[in-house]
């Protein structure tokens, strides 16, 4: 994921991205159960769709928090 107001054409353009609000975005999400590494985010065989459907608000409320620059935010539903 990455946070950038250009379009990414060779790694370089990459080294353009915001990284505070990646590290917000990141920040948040842990603080919310959802694990992603600082560099990447790979995806999982062992994810259901019942995770997807958890996980999917979180995310959503992560976008929000930092499109309006209200930090961190406890977003977190319970999981089924």
């Amino acid at each position: 994921m990455l946070f950038i107001g250009k379009s990414v054409r060779a790694y370089r353009d990459t080294l353009a991205s915001d990284v505070e609000a990646n590290a917000r975005s990141n920040a948040t999400l842990r603080e919310n159960d959802v694990f992603k590494q600082p560099g990447k985010f790979h995806p999982s065989l062992l994810v259901t769709q019942a995770d997807f459907e958890w996980a999917e608000p979180v995310i959503e409320g992560v976008a929000c928090a930092l499109n309006t620059n209200s930090g961190h935010r406890h977003l977190r539903r319970k999981k089924p």
